[in-house]
């Protein structure tokens, strides 16, 4: 298997590769310990009581293995994407399982999804200070370092926060790969997990496929409740089970959203469809993992859905498949109960019995077709503007 290079982006970076003086062919091997005061069972405690907090949706978690055991363990708990240095290796996975390759060659690092970047050995202040004269200059920056300090990797996050460029990082454990992803709350774009044991394989990928993120949502109160008419909404059917109250954050316009929860809740009309999220209007946005958002009608089988619970917390899950069918449908307006705003905001959904709002009020949520003004329910602020789901500074109205 040949990794193409893109012609423009491989001169570029050709030119980059005569300038530096410090890149030079790498041995992969154990990455050395991270400085981390206490021991990882230490580290670990202090991460489950929340000292360490930032979401993992949006991080590239890889393993580079050693062995066809790592392999099986790696993709069987959640890796979908592996690195090699060589085509006999992806040749010999790919016939064990079905996941994307990234490969190391000429001291680059190919993507999966195109995008290529130096492999830098940072091992002193001034190998540091050329990797971080590369921000700006390339799709990512691999870094390798025999021994991780924590000073370095957060100089290296802050100084790459602000450009285009993403900073992946090689580390030899799961402790380190966690402190390389929440370095300065923020952390590194991804991690490569070098490794010949397949429980740290197994381990890494329980943690990123377990890892959640938590929003802040706020109560907004209900204004008004009216039938519209008739329109296509959109029933979003995950791979996973939801719970009662857990749905998805949806909005007409991006900068309010409520939460509509799933159809997880027992019913004297329907049977409980706990997969099931009857979001919305196909023109209404959704959150999606790593802060983007998408119109319901973008979602469709193996798309990432952002699932979010009552209390703030959430995890990414897959689409099954997306239904649009045409249904009735009623706007919920609502205002900010302590902004002190006029405004009103709204969501379009189908007037329907089983479609239900989260509430502050009610553990089960309270149904559109019940809902009513002086009600509140649970939302997201965001006052920034989209373009293509991403977030941009730029003054925009949404009616």
């Amino acid at each position: 298997m040949q990794v193409e290079r893109g012609t423009e982006v491989h001169t570029s970076l050709e030119k980059e590769k005569k300038r530096r003086v410090c890149m030079k062919t790498m041995a992969f091997g154990f990455v050395g310990s991270l400085y981390c005061k206490g021991t990882g069972a230490d580290y670990c405690t202090r991460r489950r009581r929340g000292a360490v907090c930032v979401g993992l949706m949006d991080k590239q978690i890889w393993v580079k293995p050693a062995g066809k055991d790592v392999v099986t363990a790696a993709v069987e708990n959640g890796i979908s994407t592996l690195v090699f240095t060589d085509d006999k290796s992806i040749e010999e996975a790919g016939q064990l399982v079905r996941v994307s390759f990234g490969r190391i060659q000429d001291e680059f690092l190919y993507c999966p999804d195109g995008r290529v970047g130096p492999v830098v050995h940072v091992d002193s202040a001034d190998s540091q200070q050329q990797a971080m004269d590369l921000a700006g200059k390339s799709d990512l920056v691999a870094i390798v370092a025999n021994d991780w300090r924590i000073i370095p990797a957060e100089n290296l996050v802050a100084k790459f926060q602000a450009t285009k460029t993403q900073v992946f990082a090689f580390v030899g454990t799961v402790l380190e790969a966690e402190v390389m992803l929440t370095t300065l709350e923020v952390g590194v774009d991804g991690v490569i997990l070098e490794t010949g044991d397949p429980n740290e394989a197994r381990a890494l990928g329980r943690l990123s496929t377990s890892s959640s993120s938590t929003i802040e949502l706020t109560e907004f109160v209900v204004s008004s409740v009216k039938p519209i008419g008739m329109g296509d909404r959109v029933c979003v059917d995950t791979c996973s089970l939801l719970g009662e109250k857990e749905g998805m954050m949806v909005g007409s316009s991006s900068q309010r959203m409520v939460l509509v929860l799933s159809e997880a809740a027992k019913s004297e009309y329907v049977p409980s469809r706990p997969f099931r999220v009857n979001a919305g209007t196909v023109s209404a946005y959704c959150m999606l993992p790593g802060g983007r958002t998408k119109y319901l009608a973008e979602q469709t089988m193996g798309s990432s859905a952002l699932a979010v619970s009552a209390d703030g917390t959430t995890r990414e899950v897959v689409v099954g498949r997306s239904k649009i069918e045409r249904r009735p449908l009623v706007l919920v307006e609502f205002s900010e109960s302590s902004s002190g705003s006029n405004r009103t905001h709204g969501v379009i959904l189908q007037n329907a019995e089983t479609v239900r709002l989260a509430s502050p009020d009610q553990a089960e949520g309270l149904s559109v077709t019940s809902m009513k003004p002086g009600d509140r329910i649970l939302g997201s602020v965001d006052n920034s503007a989209r373009h293509v789901g991403m977030k941009i500074n730029e003054s925009i109205l949404e009616t």
